[in-house]
């Protein structure tokens, strides 16, 4: 007998192997990701809201915060499907976690989150970036929020 992961992703394991465990099932995926605040790819912008769901083509159902057309943080637009890797953990990155080479999203001065790659460490906690656009910056590590690529969460299946 087999129980599938409630969180949606359809990830299953044997329902003998952990008898003793009531109510529903999450794999550690889900139970990372769901509930979780992120910021997501909306359109052509990244915006703020919280997981609500994944599926199992890697998806997250994100619900979107108004924050962007009433400057509040309530919850209120229509929920929207969003591929992982167009997705990052709110909280700022963790130093030890960002290297050369990873997709981060980048918190620009204008206060809005653009997709760059971390180019390499640069002085006092910074590091130097390039963004899609061909622009390279120094940011801090509170500006960067890794994006839930695979090999982000691989360590945590």
């Amino acid at each position: 007998d087999e129980a599938d992961c409630s969180g949606g992703c359809g990830e299953r394991r044997a329902a003998a192997a952990y008898p003793a465990e009531p109510g529903p099932w999450r794999c550690t995926k889900c139970e990372k990701l769901i509930g979780c605040e992120v910021i997501a790819r909306r359109g052509r912008e990244y915006e703020r809201g919280v997981v609500q769901q994944r599926d199992r083509n890697s998806q997250l159902l994100v619900q979107w915060w108004e924050e962007a057309a009433t400057g509040s943080n309530e919850k209120g637009l229509a929920p929207e499907w969003v591929a992982e890797r167009h997705a990052a953990l709110a909280a700022p990155a963790d130093g030890e976690r960002v290297r050369r080479g990873m997709a981060v999203l980048a918190e620009w001065v204008d206060g809005r989150f653009y997709c760059a790659t971390v180019q390499g460490g640069a002085a006092q906690a910074r590091v130097l970036l390039q963004f899609e656009d061909g622009l390279r910056y120094e940011a801090g590590l509170d500006a960067l929020r890794p994006l839930l690529d695979k090999p982000l969460l691989q360590a945590a299946h």
